[in-house]
């Protein structure tokens, strides 16, 4: 008599190394997406933060010419908190207006091409204030003397820069 062998294939139940290459080539394309989308994010969060320093700059010209006695009485102030970017106003009567603006990008405030400070808590020295005369329309720091910070720059990511740029003695206003 004899004994027949068979041999029986076992299903080990591995990929093969096309299938992990598939699957690798699909996660790539999904990360490289997720990476693009928040680096937008953060690109878009950086052009709104500096879109609404320069109206707020604007706004804050408009109601110190309109309502403002004397130099200073209505300031804004820039400031930031953990990984928030304020703007706080405070005006003649003692009332504060503060709103978040944006939350996860760097500002920077100074002379262009010159000091540039990164944005701080109130009472740091990093802080950036902002306030007009009233008789001239310049910008001017707390004693009167006309601003000497003419620019803020806005970082979303490493790569891209949004930037205000102020005239002091004349209190215009750029968002670039």
């Amino acid at each position: 008599m004899m004994t027949s062998i068979t041999t029986e294939k076992k299903n080990n139940g591995g990929y093969s190394l096309i299938e992990l290459l598939v699957i690798l080539a699909i996660v790539s394309v999904f990360t490289g997406f997720i990476g693009y989308n928040v680096a937008v994010t953060n690109s878009f969060r950086a052009r709104e933060c500096a879109k609404d320093i320069a109206t707020d700059i604007q706004s804050l010209k408009v109601t110190t010419l309109a309502k403002s006695a004397t130099v200073g009485d209505t300031k804004m102030i820039l400031y930031k908190t953990g990984k928030e970017i304020h703007r706080k106003f405070v005006y003649k009567d003692g009332t504060e207006d503060d709103k978040l603006l944006v939350k996860r990008v760097t500002v920077r405030h100074g002379i262009k091409g010159g000091l540039m400070k990164e944005l701080g808590d109130i009472g740091s020295g990093n802080e950036m204030t902002v306030t007009f005369n009233r008789a001239s329309g310049s910008m001017v720091d707390a004693g009167g003397a006309v601003s000497t910070t003419n620019y803020v720059e806005v970082y979303g990511t490493a790569d891209k820069k949004y930037t205000v740029e102020l005239v002091p003695s004349t209190g215009k206003v750029k968002q670039k």
